[in-house]
């Protein structure tokens, strides 16, 4: 599962309003042909969140899911609570079985393992880590707080970061997204009690504020930025947030040694 929707799955979520109202939240690139972050859309009781045009996701609170879509390869993948309990436990076991594993092998080979589980692993140390810096900076007009991640020392993204009324929506969608970023908090808190809490600690989204300007920073030191541009009310057509006729669902993959 790529970090990047990973980091917008923890930003998106959502639950139900008295009154529904459509929102849609825009971003442009304004450096390096922009982040992963280009909308957020709310209606239908769901939010709907854009990485790119291959890459979205589906949050539906009253179902209880998440849905990761692919356009590109036409599936999708289904998450529930049940899910994410099962994946965290899993992972647990895992890790606990590399652990004990390692634990007698050369530093190399800790290293080799390491690098065949993709970073998603904590031997030896944090993989990834999102701190305040304590810097502000204007987005908009508005002020925000700037978080950075990094993985193994280097960094991978900043996120200037705002109160959820910092965004002019209607009162019902900004509830909706204050309730949204609880459950996000909710699902945080789950990773962190298994191996994948170091990568639950990459995004800085439950710290209970929204996005004004996010950044990715590639091993090459390549920045990719997009900020916040608008809100527009308009209605929004309701198979935004459904599956596309035609995907298939693909399950939960949960990451292995030598894959």
């Amino acid at each position: 599962m790529p970090n990047r929707v990973l980091v917008t799955l923890f930003t998106l979520l959502l639950s139900t309003a008295a009154i529904l109202a459509d929102t849609k939240i825009e971003y442009k690139a304004t450096e390096g042909g922009g982040s992963s972050l280009n909308t957020i859309l709310i209606g239908q009781g769901k939010v709907r969140s854009d990485a790119d045009q291959n890459m979205a996701v589906i949050l539906d609170p009253t179902a209880g899911t998440m849905t990761l879509i692919d356009n590109g390869r036409k599936t999708f993948t289904r998450i529930t609570r049940a899910d994410l309990e099962q994946l965290v436990r899993t992972m647990a076991d895992t890790m606990k079985q590399v652990e004990q594993a390692m634990a007698n092998v050369p530093p190399e080979m800790r290293d080799m393992v390491k690098g065949r589980m993709g970073g998603m692993a904590n031997v030896g140390g944090p993989t990834a880590v999102t701190e305040d810096t304590g810097e502000r900076a204007t987005v908009a007009g508005k002020s925000c707080r700037i978080f950075r991640t990094t993985v193994q020392g280097k960094p991978t993204a900043e996120h200037c970061m705002a109160e959820v009324s910092a965004i002019d929506i209607p009162a019902a969608d900004r509830a909706t997204m204050a309730a949204a970023i609880a459950w996000s908090k909710e699902f945080t808190d789950a990773l962190a009690k298994g191996p994948m809490g170091q990568l639950a600690d990459a995004t800085p989204f439950r710290a209970g504020m929204v996005p004004l300007r996010t950044t990715t920073i590639s091993s090459s030191g390549e920045r990719r930025t997009s900020e916040f541009a608008g809100v527009s009310t308009d209605a929004l057509a309701a198979d935004l947030f459904a599956v596309p006729a035609g995907y298939k669902e693909q399950k939960i993959e949960i990451p292995k040694i030598g894959k």
